[in-house]
């Protein structure tokens, strides 16, 4: 303190924003002490006065900055370093400067002083930088910045000349002064009275010669010689000679000593200004005018000119009747007094009720005028009174010849009656303008009722309805109308509680909600039961519920500590118990409280904050053009108009409760309005647009809105203050071409038939379980955040906000009205096939009567729509959501995917629940960064190591570059556990050109049959199998095309390239990149040019199969898939190959061959298993199936008539599965399972895959029935063993109008090798059998095809790995007698068989040629009836156990 106290003037400080001050103040005192030259340049002052200079200029430093300078001794170095240092203030004061000179206006302040004291500052800083300021430029500033309205006042002051701003500031300070004196007087007593009671009766001598001025007062007016006919009653006591109301030239009054009545003006209590009419300024009368003269010159000259400018009188009636729209020009500019007249009901003090017909709404006013005569037009009599110098005027109202005294009104001695009055809002007519801004406001505000309304224009700033307190009720809202319904409740008949902010918060959610709103399908809302503060959050699934709940318990613990947070109630739902949780709030000493089961009065707050939530997002909604998949962005932002709405608890909003302050709702706009934002700077040009239109759903603080973009549905957010708002136009999502459809979707709050799509799982547990290990890792050390391994990420996206909302193509479905209920997915009108009947046994009402819906509004005409039926017949939605559509947004249209081996590999990937990161960012974000940020360096060197990329160029006119992205991968074993994480740099080839950028892309890879008989044979010729994978396998191909790609990240420009942008430049590919159309080709190119010339041979029929015989007997068989390379063969030839390959590739040895293309590989009893557990696990808990009850067949036996056929097509009273359902989802997972190694399920997924484009319920039961006979046989799978030296055996069979509907027949074969199968096949045939016979000819000849290519991919590998050839023709049994004896003789023209074309006896060819023997068996024993038919348990087990299907449990005992 004592150092402080001893400074001359304030120390620098270590920012330097205070230099050029200091540095001033040091110079003028160092002047002082005859110091000045020891900072100067070649000065030859005495040691002594250097040290008592560099001593007082420490002295003024702060002490952090006087540490960094302890080693200056001399106070010229130490000023020139800290002039170095801090003399850039002038080119950061500057700027600043010149704006606030260029934004300074006097208009802008209160009084002539702040002005001049805000103006003087901003000079001084301007002449400190250097600038040159004078006097001329300060008095044009002042002038130019008057308000426009004063410019008459500018020019006089502009007339007088002066020549120093002084001297203009002094006149301004002046006349500030006498208006300040006259504001006093106004003040000590009322305008126009004189302050003596003689000059008062003087004043009453002149009145009848000067009209006086009326005053807008809450009075009822006192004339004092009234002019009209007069009745002389006398007797009243008074001291004037009459009273009258109204115009003193015009008013009705009575005799010397009567009374007077007369019809006045009601306003509305608001403040207003008087007018002088010498000055024409306001806050005082013409008699005590102290203004300036020339100014009151100047405004009787103006007069002159236009003496009706200032002209406002009294028409006969007493009222105000403004010329020129009731405004009055003045020099303060204009002013407008009548904004409207119609009909008012006030109460007078005492609870008298009165109603004027014609009042005049003025809010400006700051009293109100009430006539005599509107008090004798509802009934009531008027007398005046005096007591002692008092008098008073009573209204009275007589009944049967008895008076009785309502109201006493007091009288003053300005002539007025003064009483207050309250005012009823009540059909009270207002002006247009006025009604279009209430209206504005009220859409802006939620579509609020009347009361609500009231309290938020009180109770709330930055609206222009506060001074307006007057509420149409006759005015109709259409989004209210339909919006809105609701029920009053009874009186509450429990004593209102008295709680302390966070005493109890309860919660509940709503939901699943139809339509989804993007990936979210409930909202959960949480309410303070004291102020009634919420939190309203979007959810996607129940099992997030407890997480987000339990990190907004941790978010209110941190903002507001001290209140602690005593209760919880919650709904008694089943997303509302954890027992994670429950540890949690018991360990902090919170309550958790769960109401009755299905009681919901117990949690009524929560319940009824839901209910007012729909409430208002519905007209919302309706308000607006958006969609009903727009809901959440209404909830989102009805949540926040809640907080600023007072309750029915409070006076007061709960932001007003929370925060102490009136909530500002300047920035609300109209929800689904059109707003223009600007372009981001790198889309934007010179030339074209700087702004583009988006749809207004909300804002995240008063300074950032939330807004569409029109054609994607995406959201953004922008800042308000750049942003232009049109709350008149609404756009639709999908732009102008996406054209209203006349079906309108409808809101379901709770569809409850989607319950069982969010079934309860133990992510909640785990999920809260994460958050709390979180908390406790930040309270023991907030700098173990430092170290990403000890954090634990929670998957539940942080967003509140659909990211994207879907924009159906060529109808928009908008939320104006509700539709008609529709019968069970019919139209109005269709009937029951078989009529229900309730439970009393009565048929239900038919509906008689169709409505047309095109002709039910004659007014509309017949739009032609584009893509009019774009959800199929009956308005179905043909698009289903895949399984991983909240991650991928990924949709499929079920008349036109096509179910097949690709379609059911998509999604085996899309199955997995771990999803993998997008990009390098959410790479970073994520737990295991260190091994993303290391797999990311690997590719690196890889491509830098490969010699990737070639010469970086200015891209040519003439050349397309293509783009690049960052794709990561985690490699798993065969138990489903990562075991290395891969980044790859990929190039975008979708934009690579046929022709120019590639010529050929085909890569063949080893097919799932082809890699189970070498399975089969390793087992039974005793090899090796091992795997290797080549690291970065793309990379070694060349590329036969020139190809350009964009220029990664990473990669830097040469200095002469640096200017330009990194767009303009491109790179060469040298060789090729993953991405491009023909890697794999160049990769399998480049491989096997290799192989071959080290005496590898490869045959067209298995063209990944590469095989080597070598001199001592011994051989090695490569299957290639890609870059993975599985080597079959004898220990030391496996051992020369993997040597050889790593000399031209980089590898790595995987080891013994325990999983590839997706199949484990189990080695037990001398054998090998091959199962797909892990992946028929993840199936089953991705289709929440995890916890089913197993069954022991995949499919009931069915029935095959047409009535009773379980699995027929969908009937017409039946409905087809919603877009939520993931029916395609489950076929392709099913599929890639039966397609590799389940053939025990191929019949009952290739009959279900034929519903795919209409299923129904009773299809998706029968995808359950499946799910749950996986569930009992997750480990089932083929075994392969020695046991058995059959060979090749072939089973078919044919199941005869396994489709009756129509009238095709199943085709089934297997193939088995050594008893184990390899290859099988189940397909609906595509000719129409006319017999069983028939049937079994289609299915054989299929089989046949199969068996031919079988025996050659066979014998080319026995072949060339010197094994004997199999020389016996393959058995193939079947069960037709018939068949058997046809294709033993072939083709014979008869009447049985001239229908059957000669094509399908190819199997007697084979026969002949002996590659083929048909072997009659018994039905019961033909293993291909496994694929034709349902069969029942017992026969399943069977035929499972026939083709070699074991378990994994029963082989490892």
């Amino acid at each position: 303190m004592s150092k402080t106290k001893n400074l001359e003037f304030s120390a620098l400080n270590v920012s330097g924003d205070n230099y050029l001050q200091w540095a001033l103040d040091v110079k003028i005192a160092l002047e002082s002490k005859n110091l000045a030259e020891c900072i100067m340049e070649n000065n030859e002052c005495e040691k002594r006065s250097k040290f008592k200079a560099i001593a007082f200029i420490h002295h003024h430093l702060a002490e952090s900055l006087k540490n960094q300078y302890l080693t200056i001794e001399d106070p010229l170095d130490l000023w020139v370093e800290l002039k170095n240092r801090y003399d850039h203030q002038k080119t950061v004061l500057l700027p600043k400067a010149h704006y606030d000179w260029k934004s300074l206006r006097i208009q802008d302040f209160k009084s002539v002083e702040e002005y001049n004291s805000e103006l003087f500052k901003i000079v001084s800083i301007l002449r400190l930088c250097g600038e040159k300021v004078t006097d001329n430029d300060l008095l044009e500033k002042t002038y130019s910045t008057f308000h426009p309205n004063n410019v008459v006042l500018q020019q006089q002051y502009r007339g007088m000349k002066f020549k120093t701003y002084a001297s203009l500031i002094s006149c301004l300070l002046l006349a500030e002064k006498n208006n300040e004196l006259l504001l006093m007087n106004s003040s000590i007593r009322p305008p126009g009275s004189t302050p003596l009671p003689e000059a008062h009766k003087a004043e009453i001598a002149e009145i009848a010669k000067e009209p006086r001025e009326t005053k807008e007062t809450n009075y009822v007016h006192r004339g004092y010689h009234g002019h009209g006919r007069g009745r002389g009653r006398g007797g009243g006591r008074s001291n004037h000679n009459s009273y009258g109301r109204g115009n003193h030239h015009g008013g009705r009054g009575r005799g010397n000593n009567g009374r007077g009545r007369g019809r006045g003006i009601f306003k509305p209590q608001h403040k207003a200004k008087s007018v002088c009419h010498r000055c024409g300024m306001d806050n005082h009368w013409a008699k005590t005018c102290r203004t300036s003269k020339h100014l009151i010159d100047a405004y009787q000259e103006m007069i002159k000119k236009n003496p009706e400018a200032n002209l406002a009188h009294l028409d006969g009636d007493g009222d105000f009747d403004h010329e020129k729209d009731d405004q009055l020009d003045t020099i303060a500019g204009i002013a407008s007094l009548i904004e409207g007249h119609g009909q008012a009901h006030i109460l007078l003090s005492k609870g008298t009720h009165l109603e004027i017909s014609d009042a005049l709404y003025s809010p400006g006013s700051k009293r109100s005028l009430l006539s005599f005569k509107d008090i004798r037009l509802n009934g009531f009599h008027i007398e005046t009174k005096g007591e002692g110098n008092k008098e008073f005027l009573n209204i009275i109202e007589i009944t049967k010849g008895h008076k009785k005294v309502l109201e006493t009104i007091p009288a003053l001695s300005t002539g007025l009656y003064y009483a207050k009055i309250d005012m009823i809002e009540a059909n009270m007519a207002m002006n247009k303008e006025f009604i279009e801004e209430f209206t504005l406001w009220h859409d802006r505000l939620g579509h609020p009722g009347q009361n609500m309304m009231r309290k938020l224009m009180t109770n709330s700033k930055g609206h222009t309805l506060k001074e307006k307190r007057v509420i149409p009720k006759n005015l109709t809202c259409e989004a209210c109308s339909q919006g809105k319904l609701i029920i009053r409740p009874s009186p509450a008949k429990v004593n209102k509680e008295t709680l302390n902010f966070l005493e109890r918060i309860q919660g509940d959610i709503c939901g699943p909600i139809h339509p989804p709103c993007g990936t979210f399908r409930y909202f959960m809302v949480l309410i303070d039961a004291s102020t009634r503060w919420s939190h309203v959050c979007l959810l996607s699934t129940r099992n997030q519920a407890f997480a987000r709940l339990l990190a907004q318990i941790i978010r209110l613990r941190a903002h507001f500590p001290d209140f602690p947070l005593k209760t919880i109630r919650l709904d008694n739902a089943g997303e509302f118990t954890s027992q994670a949780f429950n540890d949690y709030c018991m360990s902090m000493g919170v309550s958790v409280e769960h109401p009755v089961a299905h009681v919901h009065t117990q949690n009524g707050l929560a319940e009824s904050f839901i209910k007012r939530i729909q409430l208002i997002a519905r007209p919302l909604l309706m308000r607006s053009r958006l969609p009903v998949a727009a809901w959440g962005h209404a909830v989102l932002h009805s949540s926040e108009l809640i907080r600023i709405r007072p309750s029915s608890e409070h006076k007061y909003s709960p932001s007003q409760l929370l925060m102490g302050h009136e909530p500002d709702i300047s920035h609300l706009k109209t929800f689904g309005c059109a707003v223009y934002v600007p372009i981001a700077p790198p889309h934007r040009t010179k030339m074209g647009p700087q702004r583009r239109m988006g749809i207004y759903v909300g804002f995240d603080s008063p300074t950032i809105i939330k807004y569409l973009e029109p054609t994607t549905g995406d959201l953004f957010k922008a800042r308000y203050a750049d942003c232009h708002f049109n709350e008149s136009e609404f756009p639709t999502l999908g732009g102008e071409t996406n054209k209203l459809g006349k079906d309108i979707n409808e809101i379901s709050w709770n569809q409850t038939s989607l319950n069982w799509q969010d079934p309860r799982t133990l992510a909640c547990e785990s999920e809260v379980q994460k958050i709390i290990n979180l908390q406790k890792l930040a309270n023991e050390l907030p700098d173990s955040f430092v170290d990403p391994k000890k954090v634990t990420k929670s998957y539940i996206p942080a967003c509140n906000a659909p990211v994207r909302i879907d924009i159906q193509k060529g109808i928009n479905e908008i939320a104006t009205e509700s539709n008609a209920r529709k019968k069970r997915g019919r139209p109005l009108g269709s009937k029951d096939k078989n009529p229900r009947k309730s439970k009393k046994g009565a048929v239900g009402n038919e509906v008689k009567e169709t409505i047309d819906m095109a002709a039910a509004d004659p007014k509309e005409p017949n739009r032609e729509i584009w893509d009019a039926n774009p959800h199929g017949p009956e308005g179905i939605d043909e698009n289903e959501k895949s399984i991983n559509y909240i991650m991928s947004g990924i949709k499929w249209n079920r008349k036109d995917v096509d179910i097949d081996e690709i379609f059911a590999y998509k999604v085996a990937i899309e199955i997995n629940e771990d999803h993998e990161p997008t990009s390098i960012l959410e790479c970073t974000q994520r737990s295991d960064w260190l091994k993303w940020k290391e797999a990311i360096n690997v590719e690196l060197s890889s491509l830098k190591k490969r010699d990737v990329f070639g010469p970086i160029l200015r891209t040519p006119s003439e050349i397309k570059p293509v783009g690049h992205k960052w794709v990561f991968v985690r490699k798993r074993n065969e138990n489903n556990e990562i075991v290395r994480h891969k980044a790859r740099l990929v190039a975008q080839g979708f934009s690579q050109r046929p022709g120019i950028d590639y010529e050929e892309t085909y890569s063949p890879v080893v097919d799932a049959t082809t890699f189970r008989f070498l399975i089969s044979l390793a087992i039974r010729e005793k090899l090796d199998l091992r795997l290797m994978d080549v690291v970065t396998a793309y990379l070694y191909g060349p590329l036969d095309n020139e190809i350009y790609m964009r220029l990664p990240e990473g990669i830097e420009l040469k200095d002469k390239d640096k200017k330009g942008s990194r767009d303009q430049y491109c790179i060469r590919l040298n060789k090729s990149l993953y991405g491009l159309k023909q890697s794999g080709r160049m990769w399998y190119n480049r491989l096997s040019d290799y192989l071959v010339r080290e005496g590898y041979k490869n045959d067209p029929i298995s063209p990944c199969i590469f095989i080597k015989k070598f001199a001592n007997k011994g051989f090695v068989i490569i299957a290639v898939y890609v870059d993975d390379l599985n080597i079959l063969g004898t220990s030391g030839e496996i051992a020369q190959t993997v040597e050889y390959l790593k000399k031209e590739f980089e590898m790595k040895d995987l080891g013994k061959t325990k999983f590839c293309l997706g199949l484990q590989l189990e080695y037990v009893n001398d054998g090998i298993l091959v199962h797909q557990k892990a992946y028929t696990e993840k199936v089953l808990k991705r289709f929440n199936m995890d916890k089913a009850h197993p069954l022991s067949s995949p499919m009931v036996v069915r029935s095959l008539g047409l009535d009773s056929d379980p699995f027929g097509p969908k009937k017409d009273e039946e409905e087809v599965l919603g877009p939520e359902v993931p029916y395609l989802s489950a076929i392709g997972a099913l599929m890639y399972l039966a397609s590799h190694t389940r053939p025990d399920i191929c019949f009952a997924v290739n009959l279900l895959s034929r519903f795919s484009s209409c299923p129904t319920q009773r299809h998706w039961n029968g995808i359950k029935q499946l799910l749950r006979y996986l569930q009992g046989t997750v480990d089932l799978g083929l075994f392969y063993t020695n046991h058995n030296k059959e060979g090749l055996v072939g089973f078919a069979d044919a199941g005869y109008l396994s489709d009756p509907h129509n009238g095709k027949s199943q085709t089934g074969y297997v193939f088995t090798h050594d008893g184990t199968a390899i290859s099988w096949r189940s397909m609906k045939q595509t000719i129409s059998a006319t017999s069983s016979n028939h049937a079994e000819i289609l299915a054989i000849h299929e089989a046949s095809r199969e068996c031919v290519w079988l025996r050659s991919m066979t014998q080319h590998i026995r072949s060339n790995c010197g094994m004997d050839e199999e020389k016996e023709p393959t058995v193939m049994y079947e069960d037709n007698a018939a068949c058997i004896a046809q294709l033993k003789d072939g083709y014979i023209k008869g009447d049985r068989t001239k229908h059957i074309l000669p094509k399908f006896f190819f199997t007697h060819d084979l026969q002949r040629d002996g590659e083929v023997r048909v072997v009659q068996v018994q039905s019961c024993d033909n293993s291909a009836d496994l694929f034709t038919k349902a069969l029942p348990t017992s026969t399943l087990r069977k035929l499972t156990h026939q083709i070699g299907m074991r378990r994994l449990k029963d082989l490892q005992g």
